[in-house]
């Protein structure tokens, strides 16, 4: 929302409090008002600039434009004239303006400066499988799964487990005859885990949308070492156990160019940058500007009853 779209705003709060007057009365009259003034009622200035918003607002030629803003000021120096801005609705209506005027400053200010090369590092960061993907790698494992609590007797035969599903593994044609393979081992006693697993990267993201948290490093590691696809580890050792693991695709790296990103995040970026600058100015804000609530607060606000006003913004200018 822009600075002259508040001021509307304001003008019009004015005006739907009514005062009387009557749009168009009188003629007006033609004089050199300096700068980019169009027109001014009493004190007001109305320049071109706010004319022009309110023409690509309402889609109407600058003229209709002006006439708006000049019906909207001849009705709030009526209302000031009678003293109605100080009524409870008029007050609220100047709160609800000034406070959004304050969110539309630090917006624009948020939009000032493109977004730096930190900010996009950043953002492809949170939005990698977008925008930048590395080399991944598509496999199929099973692993003898370590014991819990730690048994140094169980753990042996977990690792001589997959020690024998590596050596039925050697002649595998496929996905689906490794995984028969590694289910036809025998292992009494011992958790045999086998499965086809989603894409990941050589450092274990897990290059899917909503995928859990990354898989174990050594096991990242030991697949990385396969280089054709058809080639089946050893046994390789991590945190979950003892796997053997069967490369079956290497897919290319994806990545966007660093100024298309920059493009792209943008919208995402001025966002970041409003939320943080306006949580950090409510706190400067809240600690300068005490805040008290009355005891039994809730209570009180159960009798509270909307009989003025619906807490809606006010209407667009020009509603009837």
């Amino acid at each position: 929302m822009t600075s002259s779209t508040l001021w509307r705003g304001v003008a019009l709060a004015f005006a739907l409090i009514g005062c009387g007057t009557t749009p168009h009365e009188g003629a007006a009259a033609h004089t050199t008002l300096g700068g980019d003034v169009v027109a001014r009622v009493g004190g007001i200035d109305i320049r071109t600039v706010l004319v022009g918003a309110v023409a690509a607002d309402h889609r109407i030629a600058p003229p209709a434009a002006l006439e708006l803003l000049v019906d909207d000021a001849v009705a709030a120096k009526g209302a000031e004239a009678r003293r109605l801005g100080d009524t409870a609705d008029a007050r609220f209506a100047q709160l609800a303006v000034l406070a959004r005027a304050t969110l539309a400053h630090i917006r624009a200010e948020a939009r000032r400066a493109p977004p730096t090369d930190d900010e996009v590092r950043s953002m492809t960061a949170a939005h990698w499988l977008e925008v930048d993907v590395p080399e991944t790698l598509v496999v199929v494992h099973s692993v003898a799964r370590r014991p819990k609590p730690p048994d140094a007797r169980a753990e042996a035969a977990a690792k001589a487990v997959a020690a024998a599903i590596a050596a039925a593994e050697v002649g595998a044609t496929d996905a689906d005859d490794f995984q028969a393979r590694a289910n036809a081992v025998p292992h009494a006693g011992v958790e045999v885990v086998t499965q086809l697993l989603q894409p990941f990267t050589v450092d274990g993201r897990v290059a899917a949308p909503g995928a859990p948290s990354g898989l174990y490093s050594k096991f990242a590691a030991g697949a990385a070492a396969l280089v054709t696809p058809g080639e089946t580890s050893g046994v390789v050792e991590s945190e979950a156990g003892w796997h053997v693991i069967r490369l079956l695709a290497r897919r290319p790296a994806i990545s966007v160019a660093f100024d298309e990103r920059r493009r792209l995040f943008a919208a995402e970026i001025y966002d970041r940058r409003t939320r943080d600058a306006v949580d950090a100015l409510e706190a400067t804000l809240r600690a300068r500007e005490p805040v008290s609530r009355a005891n039994g607060v809730d209570d009180l606000l159960n009798l509270a009853v909307p009989a003025t006003s619906s807490g809606a913004d006010p209407p667009a200018l020009g509603t009837p």
